[in-house]
């Protein structure tokens, strides 16, 4: 499969590429992105328990699950945003997540913030570099405010959380 051109870096947004925490390249099972029009926010809550669990070492789990138990190419999603606030590249943006579910993937971006949010918001290092990383990237790609959504808008699911639900639905409404 040939691998599509890689989409460029965000701006100002250091992210930790997928090289730093993984040697495994992604498989050949997916697609590629052909562009991104939505982006959708998760937590990993209801993946693993992520209480006391180093945010590579959680990361590095469900990389192993997405790959051996579900067959997917790499993680499904396409960023992780840890604890402490620091943005991990996940399954580079040039190919379509698995974050979603069948179509619902298709030109969206999946980032998922590490812990449960169903009571508690994400922490504050992790609000500010979520919304950071949202706005060059809605900025470079053009992406409105609206078309942000929760895990919860494609699926009946708890993901993100109610609490971070929430939080979404208030940032949809604020302009850049």
């Amino acid at each position: 499969m040939r691998q599509p051109a890689a989409l460029p870096a965000v701006a100002q947004v250091p992210v930790v590429p997928r090289t730093a925490w993984t040697a495994n390249a992604v498989g050949t099972n997916c697609e590629p992105m052909g562009g991104i029009t939505a982006i959708t926010l998760h937590h990993t809550g209801e993946h693993l328990s992520s209480s006391g669990i180093p945010d590579l070492e959680l990361i590095r789990r469900i990389e192993n699950h997405h790959r051996k138990n579900l067959g997917w190419a790499a993680i499904g999603y396409h960023y992780l945003i840890g604890k402490n606030g620091t943005i991990y590249e996940g399954r580079p943006a040039q190919f379509q997540g698995a974050h979603c579910g069948g179509d619902n993937n298709r030109r969206n971006l999946g980032i998922t913030m590490i812990g449960e949010f169903d009571h508690v918001l994400p922490s504050a290092a992790q609000l500010h570099a979520l919304t950071a990383f949202l706005r060059e990237t809605r900025i470079r790609l053009n992406i409105a405010g609206k078309s942000v959504f929760g895990h919860r808008d494609f699926k009946n699911t708890i993901c993100p959380g109610n609490t971070f639900y929430a939080w979404i639905q208030r940032y949809r409404q604020t302009p850049l």
